[in-house]
């Protein structure tokens, strides 16, 4: 089975041989076993179903949650087998055209979503003509312990009860917690698990206080001109503005939220998929399905409310494993959306509580000053190799963080502490310390007389704003903790109790990670001479998949461009030899490609 496997991954998808956990599972779904499939992003998960439709007894279903991701993974696919999408925005016609095509065995690879299996219809089709196996993709979905939870999902398992198919669930990010449930809900049997390290050491992890948003984000920016990348927002007027400020400065950039017109969001996200667009500023709705492999950087405007939403969103930066940064800002502002957002939905108890410990598991990996790798790691029940840090692959590991003197932490955190605690706890917010502390003259110090306060001035030499984001550290430390007196945000007193022997350790804004830009650590080296003929075939490729209405990466990825640069092929032969170019994908461009190389060689 290895060879034929490994066989039909070369003809097929151009690639030299299968990882090991996708191996486990590709051997599961073929012995006809369930199994749970955690990979993180770009480790290859739909190799996982794609791969037995090729060489399997049957047919391959797969459901997914989204209509772009499900159009691009067939665009993708259609280059080693033959496949297809059924959803809403497929006139009948062709539904119907498919439907036979599926049952006359034409197509392999069959893609729908939750909502269009539940028509009967279908599910008779697919219960007289069954498929060989059942994918679930982004199975996390169908927990709500997890932080994509989408009911439409708890009907999968009633309805996959009537198909005799093993059933592989598949996903990035899952705690052992949210794994159990995917599996009891969608009633896996005895299934194998392949669980992937969650780390992904090429992603440069940085976590940054938000300082001044505007300038922050525009000099993360520059220093990457050109690359390709995503910002993260919260709020839609955010996008809009931080992409206006961004295109004013000459970069190529668009803005995508839910609101927008769907005309403008799909021709957004048609330009950046077909590399004619470099930043995109998002909400979470420009999310699952956004598959570019050549993402060099993730920023977050605003820290996310959970660590898993956290890691699918950074994730989507180099998918080609080649150095990407994921730069988290934060403020203790973050902390207060997310909880009026909690409020706002009312929930269950059961369930504030579990989205108030999501909320402070992501607060503590922004503010805590250790290896974020590791942190990450343990947060999904695993460790790093070694037990140790990732000593390389994030702002910690790498001396970039600087802190504050021990003195200074235990005046600031002595302050926080007599102000709660000698008076009313509920009258002073964290913006009120800070006041005292640079040593403010302004009347709210002065009613309370704090102008007198032993502390009064004695962190002069530092900003308000950046005090009150060290108050947020102290808070993450169990210091003080955040409550609100009529309706305004207040400090009151924590757990956790000063010493002087082991003081809080406090970061401030590190002086360099801002400036420090990703080196393309490609899997193929370029030489000065190979980078004229990469930007050729760069420019090809845009120019043919805006023809063809793909995305750039369906027609060649950056390490196959880097390939064909430096190894510079003059025969079909030679081409097949280049990472991703099945023997499809050869048939279907050699005559452009190799007339380009060999032009290009005459130069």
């Amino acid at each position: 089975m290895s060879r034929t496997l490994d066989e039909a991954l070369a003809w097929g998808w151009g690639y030299s041989g299968l990882r090991p956990h996708q191996r486990q599972a590709i051997e599961a779904g073929l012995a006809g076993q369930d199994s749970l499939v955690i990979l993180p992003t770009g480790g290859g998960k739909s190799i996982c179903y794609q791969l037995p439709a090729l060489v399997g007894k049957g047919a391959t279903l797969v459901v997914s949650p989204l209509i772009a991701l499900m159009e691009d993974q067939v665009q993708a696919a259609r280059q080693a087998v033959s496949a297809a999408a059924l959803h809403s925005e497929i006139p009948l016609a062709e539904q119907r055209r498919i439907v036979e095509d599926y049952k006359a065995g034409k197509i392999r690879l069959l893609y729908t979503s939750p909502e269009r299996l539940a028509r009967s219809d279908l599910m008779q089709d697919l219960i007289e003509h069954p498929p060989a196996l059942v994918a679930i993709d982004e199975a996390h979905c169908i927990s709500s312990w997890g932080h994509d939870f989408r009911p439409e999902y708890r009907q999968l398992a009633d309805l996959l009860q009537t198909l005799p198919a093993p059933r592989m669930a598949l996903t990035a990010t899952a705690t052992p917690k949210v794994a159990d449930d995917i599996v009891a809900q969608l009633r896996l049997r005895d299934p194998l698990r392949v669980i992937a390290p969650v780390q992904r050491s090429n992603l440069i992890l940085r976590s940054l206080p938000r300082q001044n948003r505007g300038p922050q984000i525009a000099a993360l920016v520059e220093s990457r001109r050109g690359q390709c990348g995503i910002i993260y927002c919260r709020k839609r007027s955010d996008t809009l503005e931080i992409a206006a400020d961004l295109v004013a400065q000459g970069h190529s950039c668009a803005a995508f939220h839910a609101g927008l017109p769907a005309a403008q969001k799909k021709e957004t996200l048609t330009a950046f998929l077909q590399d004619r667009l470099d930043v995109v500023v998002a909400t979470v709705a420009f999310g699952m399905g956004i598959d570019r492999p050549d993402v060099r950087f993730v920023v977050h405007a605003a820290m996310p409310s959970s660590l898993e939403a956290y890691v699918q969103e950074a994730g989507r930066a180099g998918r080609d494993g080649a150095l990407a940064d994921c730069i988290l800002l934060h403020s203790g502002d973050d902390l207060r959306t997310t909880k009026f957002f909690i409020d706002k939905e009312n929930p269950s108890q059961e369930r504030r509580d579990s989205l108030e410990k999501a909320l402070w598991n992501m607060v503590d990996y922004a503010r805590h000053p250790s290896c974020r790798h590791r942190q990450i790691s343990e947060h999904f029940g695993q460790s790093l190799e070694g037990g140790g840090n990732c000593q390389k692959s994030c702002d910690v590991c790498l001396g970039e963080l600087k802190t504050m003197p021990e003195e200074e932490a235990i005046a600031i955190t002595s302050a926080c502490l007599e102000l709660i605690n000698d008076l009313d706890p509920r009258r002073f917010g964290r913006g009120h310390i800070a006041a005292v502390l640079v040593g403010s003259k302004a009347a709210k110090i002065l009613k309370w007389n704090h102008d007198k306060h032993r502390l009064h001035g004695t962190l002069g030499g530092y900003a308000e704003k950046s005090l009150m984001q060290l108050i947020d550290q102290l808070e993450s430390q169990g210091y003080v903790f955040s409550g609100r007196s009529n309706g305004f945000p207040v400090l009151e007193l924590g757990q956790t109790q000063l010493d002087s022997k082991q003081p809080p350790l406090l970061v401030l804004t590190p002086s360099k990670a801002s400036k420090q830009r990703s080196t393309s650590s490609p899997q193929v080296a370029l030489e000065q001479k190979d980078h004229s003929l990469f930007d050729v075939l760069k420019s090809w490729r845009r120019e043919i998949a805006s023809a063809r209405g793909v995305p750039a990466y369906v027609i060649a990825s950056d390490r196959s461009l880097k390939a064909l640069a430096s190894a510079r092929p003059t025969s079909r032969s030679e081409l097949h030899q280049i990472h991703g170019f099945g023997a499809v994908k050869v048939e279907a461009l050699a005559d452009e490609i190799l007339p380009l190389i060999q032009a290009q060689a005459e130069f």
